[in-house]
């Protein structure tokens, strides 16, 4: 999922176009990338895509490209599996100052199964760990399910 070198990011598409955007950002950034991935989620409007080129470089390309019925790109600092709050944890640790203030924004989509648990223990580790979670100010850090997975996104979101 994870794994050095990843960029992941979530495009917002146009309901029903789902396949179309991911087929058309493949084939557009394969010449840059040729691991890139991009599919469809379980959830209308949005893909996911995979590749190995720096966040910078995604979004000036996907910007440029054309590419039809886009509506929005995010760049994720973090990719991990619902079940691995660990793995955000270290996402979370590494980019955000220790024993700093965290504004944690929280969107479960679809009923995730084990979204709640992992996410009731990734906040009390982050208080454990130092960091207090406020409602407002400190770091952002946008936490999403999509697909038995949480996209991790911290500042500026």
């Amino acid at each position: 999922m994870g794994g050095e070198g990843w960029t992941h990011a979530i495009v917002r598409v146009e309901p029903g176009k789902e396949r179309r955007v991911s087929e058309d950002l493949e084939d557009f950034l394969y010449p840059y990338d040729q691991s890139v991935s991009a599919r469809p989620t379980r959830y209308n409007g949005l893909v996911l895509l995979r590749c190995r080129l720096g966040r910078g470089e995604l979004l000036r390309l996907i910007e440029s490209s054309g590419v039809g019925y886009v509506r929005g790109v995010k760049v994720l600092d973090g990719l991990v599996p619902l079940s691995d709050w660990a793995g955000a944890l270290r996402v979370i640790t590494r980019l955000v100052p220790a024993g700093g203030a965290i504004s944690l924004r929280v969107r479960v989509r679809g009923g995730e199964e084990g979204a709640e648990a992992a996410l009731s223990r990734l906040r009390a580790e982050l208080e454990r760990a130092g960091y207090a979670l406020v409602g407002d100010g400190g770091v952002a850090v946008e936490l999403e399910t999509v697909d038995g997975c949480l996209a991790i996104s911290v500042g500026n979101i």
